[in-house]
């Protein structure tokens, strides 16, 4: 039985389902990229080199990669309420853990298991978004969603740092899980499930593979994951880790300038999310994305193989991109039109895995390449450019892919 049968909330219910998603989706793109926060202290205190904290950093994006499509199908079969706060719970207590951590094993697991209980929150948000609002909406609100985790993860990647270099990584950990403490009471007193009586034919695990087939069976949803991964991709492989290494060793930024700098390319994405998704009512998909798509790989470029360091253009350089990059909501629209509603939420989980990819992709081979030519090049702008090339190489990719793509309206 599909999501259609069941009744819908009234508009205030469904905004409020949807804004507490969306917090929960604030707390998750945090927790993704503190790891650029945490890279000196990290590396000192657990003594890893930068291979090593590329596989650290990538075992929260492996375990979030795994959830996705189980996350889909668990929001389709239970509703959002007890998955939300079974994720939230997981991902906050998780969290405390990984604060109080002294064994780099003991590290990677706890923050692996911040990766799961994150898994569920930008999927919930987009799950949310689609059963409370109209398909004319459903991009608008995702792109809105996108803003309040965005902004959100921005003012802390602004603010935080401060908090690093006073107290250490672990207080900075500790004052984002008191946060998802507060959040996980929101859940608990306001968030309700709508009206209801699903019957499933098939077992949980059946139900699973029934419906991963029926989405992966449809290939557009691969090319507009793989559109997401490449540009979500700017997130994941360079505000979360190494773009902050980047501006300090080759542009000679202070560690405060350089976090500074991610915080206005996720700004971009914060402005860029339900600005894109407004103007995607006027304009066709794919013409639109191609713009976008090509004239972020231009300017990411632009800043990897920047010769001198200019503060204030770099940032005005990375918001534009930020926001350039934000057309991966128009990919989920695409998901959203093309899959059928049965199995929509198993659909969105598998596009938002392949997006998540690129954090298991980007860091630890950026960290292997840069490491490689470290070897051979003494010149430290030589390495990162070769490490930091494959984000503009994919999203160039990506866009081939998406204009390669028949959009047809999937029937119910």
């Amino acid at each position: 039985m599909s999501p259609s049968d069941c009744k819908k909330t009234n508009n205030l219910q469904s905004t409020v389902v949807w804004l507490l998603a969306s917090l929960f989706s604030l707390l998750q793109f945090f927790f993704q990229v503190s790891g650029n926060m945490m890279i000196t202290p990290i590396q000192q205190e657990f003594h890893i080199g930068n291979v090593m904290l590329g596989f650290f950093n990538a075992s929260f994006f492996a375990a979030y990669l795994l959830v996705q499509i189980p996350a889909g199908l668990l929001y389709d079969r239970f509703q959002l309420r007890r998955v939300l706060l079974s994720a939230i719970i997981l991902c906050v207590g998780s969290a405390i853990g990984f604060a109080f951590s002294h064994h780099l094993l003991l590290a990677i697991f706890w923050r692996f298991l911040m990766g799961i209980g994150s898994g569920f929150a930008f999927v919930g948000m987009v799950y949310a978004a689609n059963i409370g609002f109209s398909m004319r909406y459903f991009a608008m609100m995702v792109g809105f969603g996108e803003f309040i985790a965005m902004f959100g993860a921005a003012f802390a990647q602004s603010a935080l740092p401060h908090v690093v270099i006073n107290y250490g990584w672990r207080h900075m950990i500790l004052l984002c899980a008191g946060f998802g403490i507060f959040l996980t009471l929101l859940m608990a007193i306001f968030l309700k499930d709508r009206p209801c009586n699903k019957q499933f034919e098939y077992g949980l695990w059946q139900t699973l593979l029934c419906q991963l087939r029926q989405a992966a069976a449809i290939g557009g949803n691969w090319l507009s994951g793989i559109y997401c991964c490449a540009f979500f991709g700017l997130v994941t492989g360079f505000v979360a880790l190494w773009g902050v290494p980047y501006m300090i060793h080759v542009h000679h930024f202070s560690y405060i300038q350089a976090t500074d700098l991610m915080a206005w390319c996720l700004y971009g994405f914060a402005f860029g999310g339900p600005a894109i998704g407004y103007i995607g009512h006027y304009f066709e998909t794919k013409k639109l994305i191609t713009i976008c798509g090509l004239s972020a790989a231009f300017l990411i470029s632009a800043i990897i193989f920047e010769p001198g360091n200019h503060f204030m253009m770099d940032k005005v350089v990375l918001f534009i991109t930020g926001a350039l990059s934000c057309s991966y909501v128009l990919a989920f629209g695409i998901v959203q039109k093309i899959t059928p509603e049965a199995y929509r939420g198993t659909a969105i989980g598998l596009c938002n895995m392949l997006a998540i990819l690129g954090g298991v992709f980007y860091l630890p081979v950026t960290g292997f390449i840069i490491n490689k030519m470290a070897e051979h090049h003494q010149n430290i702008h030589l390495q990162y450019e070769y490490g930091l090339i494959i984000v503009p190489i994919m999203m160039v990719i990506a866009v081939l892919g998406i204009l390669m793509m028949k959009i047809r309206p999937a029937t119910q």
